[in-house]
C-alpha cells in the first residue's frame, strides 16, 4: 500500500514536471527535467526537515524561549560558584 501511494506520487510529480516544460526544445528537455527534479527533491527534503523540526519543537518560539531561560539560570548558578 506505502509502495503504490509512492510510486503513484513519483509518477504524479514527474507528470507535472514534464507538462511544466512541454515548451521547451527538444535539446534542452533533459538538462531542464533535471533542474526541475533536483528543485523538487530540495523542496521535499526542506519539507521533511521543516516537519522534523516543527515534531521536535525546535521550531517552537516558546520551546525557544523556554531554553534560553534554562540557559541563563545554568549561568547564574555557575557564576554563583
Amino acid at each position: 500500500m506505502n509502495e503504490e501511494r509512492l510510486r503513484s506520487g513519483e509518477f504524479i510529480n514527474t507528470y507535472e514536471i514534464v507538462k511544466d516544460l512541454e515548451f521547451c526544445e527538444p535539446q534542452a528537455f533533459p538538462l531542464l527535467f533535471a533542474y526541475k527534479m533536483k528543485t523538487v527533491l530540495e523542496q521535499n527534503a526542506q519539507s521533511e526537515e521543516i516537519i522534523a523540526d516543527f515534531r521536535t519543537g525546535k521550531s517552537d518560539p516558546s520551546t525557544l524561549v523556554w531554553q534560553e531561560k534554562l540557559r541563563r539560570q545554568l549561568e547564574t548558578k555557575k557564576r554563583a560558584k
